[in-house]
């Protein structure tokens, strides 16, 4: 704090070092004086050559985030993932390219359908022309109307730094090249856990329908949020995906869509839990004996739905093709409002802080699947212009989530370039194409029954059913 105050206030305090010095004098004569002023002077002009050095004011905080040793560590570093989750596949492979020079909102316009506007048009019968009032070669006359939609879209952007990382404590740590290693492998999985996020939240926003799964108002749909005075208090079902199946029909939405190689029937996609898609197979008594007696006979059919565990190549049921997301969106209520639950929540642990699945998460009641369109929406990427004219020159960024190393030299707070941290750049724009053919569902998130029983063959009602 002295020295501090030494270099903001110079004259003040050469007046109170010469005070001291010749107070020293005064009081134990001259070797006193030369002693008091040599030692004062020493602790605040020079610093040491060991030690522990304060940071200059104004500068980052430097942490050293890995482990240093002091006793010793087994071999082998482990570290821990998250799984991807299957809409960074599905909308990424619809990606296109954000059109530079066009301002930050831009329309998307749809051309709307096209028909005549009397339903079963206006047919007569052929009259022979009279010369007055009738004229065989003039047909009744229909109009047909056309319109467009525009809905407008921005581009987002958003950016992830690292804490600063110093090369003296890394040096030092305990095997750090292999730290290093997990540490950008750990990149990837924030960059992906990101766009899972984006992509999932930014697809329902958009999406024509919301809808909330009531047993007594039945679903509740919505262009615009769910619903929050019927409440989700039913789960999902075969039926209600029949019904929406001829829906997504009837808006045109198998004509980009694949198809069943039995039957050429479209094919939709449904992006949901593992224990919601088995519910759907399990829940209904009659739909499971029917697959029972389909699959009779056929041991270890990999096709069969009534197979244990989660299917890891994907099948077609229903017309559905279930895609399994490990993370799905779900959410509690309160305050007349929904209220999204993190997968993950972070805690402190050895050495800075981990993630840990959310006991809230697992508990929340309302989860949300999604029916997944490819023209729903499209994520554009939005790229940065390096050579916007001669002479201006920008530095190339990646803005896809890839972590990349800064080290910004700083006289005072990087002198020497021994200080860096990684940043990773987001920016993305949403183009709403046809929300007519998108689907967000929340409904109940039922426990699976795990059929506990005790040595005389009793279940328990552990679980208990939600809708009962």
């Amino acid at each position: 704090m002295f020295k501090k105050l030494f270099f903001k206030y110079p004259r003040v305090s050469v007046v109170f070092l010469l005070f001291l010095s010749v107070f020293a004098g005064v009081e134990y004569g001259g070797f006193a004086a030369w002693f008091v002023a040599q030692t004062i002077a020493s602790a605040l002009l020079f610093r040491s050559v060991l030690g522990a050095q304060a940071m200059p004011a104004n500068c980052f905080a430097v942490t050293n985030s890995l482990l240093v040793e002091s006793g010793r560590f087994g071999p082998g570093i482990f570290a821990r993932a998250a799984r991807i989750r299957p809409i960074i596949r599905l909308q990424q492979a619809t990606r296109g390219a954000w059109e530079n020079g066009m301002g930050v909102s831009v329309g998307a316009v749809t051309f709307e359908r096209m028909f005549p506007n009397t339903y079963g048009g206006v047919w007569a019968p052929i009259a022979v022309s009279d010369g007055a009032n009738v004229n065989a070669c003039l047909p009744p006359t229909d109009t047909v109307t056309f319109g467009q939609t525009n809905r407008p879209y921005s581009p987002d952007h958003m950016a992830i730094n690292t804490d600063y990382f110093c090369i003296r404590d890394i040096q030092f740590d305990f095997q750090y090249a292999e730290f290093l290693q997990k540490i950008t492998k750990g990149f990837s999985d924030v960059g992906e856990w990101t766009w899972g996020s984006r992509y999932t939240s930014e697809y329902v926003r958009l999406a024509g329908h919301k809808l909330t799964l009531n047993t007594t108002a039945g679903p509740q749909d919505s262009p615009t949020a769910y619903n929050v005075s019927n409440l989700p208090n039913a789960r999902l079902s075969q039926n209600l995906l029949n019904s929406l199946y001829m829906t997504l029909y009837r808006e045109g939405g198998d004509l980009s869509e694949g198809v069943d190689e039995n039957t050429n029937a479209p094919v939709f996609t449904l992006i949901t839990s593992a224990e919601v898609s088995r519910n759907i197979v399990h829940s209904d008594p009659t739909i499971a004996t029917d697959n029972r007696y389909a699959f009779m006979g056929s041991r270890n059919d990999p096709n069969s739905p009534l197979l244990a565990g989660m299917p890891i190549k994907r099948r077609n049921y229903g017309g559905y093709v279930h895609e399994i997301d490990p993370y799905p969106r779900k959410f509690t209520f309160s305050g007349g409002a929904y209220h999204e639950v993190s997968p993950m929540i972070q805690s402190t642990t050895t050495k800075g802080f981990k993630q840990e699945v959310n006991p809230a998460y697992l508990a929340a009641p309302y989860i949300e699947s999604i029916i997944w369109h490819r023209d729903n929406y499209q994520s554009l990427a939005v790229n940065t212009v390096t050579n916007p004219a001669p002479g201006w020159n920008f530095n190339p960024h990646d803005w896809m989530g890839k972590f990349e190393p800064r080290n910004i030299l700083d006289r005072t707070c990087n002198p020497d370039g021994t200080m860096i941290y990684f940043r990773a750049l987001f920016a993305d724009a949403s183009k709403p194409i046809n929300p007519a053919v998108g689907y967000g569902i929340l409904h109940l998130d039922c426990p699976m029954n795990i059929n506990l029983a005790d040595c005389y063959g009793a279940y328990s009602t552990y679980p208990p059913d939600p809708t009962r």
